[in-house]
C-alpha cells in the first residue's frame, strides 16, 4: 500500500525523556484510543480529541437506546410521552457528557 502525498508532511522529529512507567501509561492511552503514541501525544498536546474506543462504543450505544424510545413512542401511538421523553433526554445529556470529555484529550 502507498502512502498519499500530503501538502505539509510530518518531517520534524521531537524527543521526549520519560521514565519507563510514563511510556507505558502513555502507550496504554494511546492504544485505548487506537491511535499511533506519535498521534496520540500531538493531539494531547495541541488540544485536539481523543477519545477512547470505549467512549466511542458508548455513545453509539446510547444513540440505539434513544431509538428504540423514538419506536416504543411510535409503537404505543403516544402513551407515556412524558416519560419516554425524560428517558430520551436523559440518554441525550449522557451521551453529551461523553462527548464532552473527550474533547478534554
Amino acid at each position: 500500500m502507498a502512502f498519499r502525498k500530503v501538502d505539509n508532511p510530518k518531517t520534524a522529529l521531537i524527543n521526549v525523556r520519560a521514565t519507563p512507567d510514563q511510556k507505558a501509561e502513555i502507550a496504554q492511552k494511546s492504544h485505548d484510543c487506537n491511535l499511533s503514541i506519535s498521534d496520540y501525544v500531538l493531539r494531547c498536546t495541541l488540544g485536539r480529541q481523543t477519545r477512547t474506543r470505549m467512549d466511542t462504543h458508548i455513545i453509539n450505544e446510547l444513540r440505539l437506546l434513544g431509538e428504540q424510545q423514538k419506536a416504543l413512542y411510535h409503537l404505543g401511538n403516544g402513551q407515556h410521552a412524558d416519560k419516554l421523553q425524560a428517558i430520551l433526554d436523559a440518554i441525550v445529556q449522557a451521551i453529551d457528557r461523553i462527548w464532552a470529555n473527550g474533547k478534554q484529550g
